[in-house]
Formats: C-alpha cells, sequence, structure tokens
C-alpha cells in the first residue's frame, strides 16, 4: 500500500532536492532523444516532462514494455524541435549552450 522511498538532497531547499529527482528520472529521455552530450537546462525539468509528456499523449503513445518505450523515443525525436529550447550542450561542442 504505502511505500518507503529514499530522497537524497542536494542544495539548500526541497524544490532543489524535487528538481534533482526529477532530473534523474528525465534526463536519460533527454539523452535518447538528442545524444550523450546534452542535459536538460537548470529550471526546465517540469517543462521538459510536461512537453513530453503532452507530445506523446497527442500521438496515442500507451506507456507499457520494452517496445513501448523504444516507440516513446522515437516519437519523442520526430518532435524533437519543442523539446530543443529546453536541454543544452554539455560537451563536445563548448560554443553551443542550445540545440538548434
Amino acid at each position: 500500500m504505502l511505500s518507503k522511498q529514499q530522497v537524497s538532497y542536494v542544495g539548500t531547499s526541497v524544490a532543489s532536492a524535487e528538481e534533482w529527482h526529477l532530473r534523474q528520472k528525465y534526463q536519460g529521455i533527454a539523452r535518447d532523444v538528442f545524444g550523450d552530450s546534452v542535459r536538460i537546462k537548470s529550471g526546465q525539468v517540469i517543462r521538459f516532462r510536461d512537453t513530453a509528456a503532452r507530445i506523446l499523449m497527442d500521438k496515442g503513445w500507451k506507456p507499457g514494455g520494452v517496445a513501448s518505450a523504444m516507440q516513446a523515443v522515437r516519437i519523442l525525436r520526430e518532435h524533437a524541435e519543442e523539446l530543443a529550447a529546453l536541454v543544452e550542450i554539455t560537451k563536445d561542442n563548448p560554443d553551443s549552450q542550445k540545440v538548434e
């Protein structure tokens, strides 16, 4: 019924700890869509999550299984331009801070 969850706090506030937790979950999705050298911009994790969820729901995607996860990545890659403003390049191109 109720489950216990261990939370690691980073920073000085509960808000920063919550963002850290969300970032851990959605950073993998950002990498799947844009590649390893991309990270979600600071303060944009919730917007990234909401945008990705809207894109998937609009396309009728249903969660469940490995094939479903691969389909979600394909859908998000097809609509990457909507997520691009929410991510930044972290290496390989230090002069660029935004995915175009």
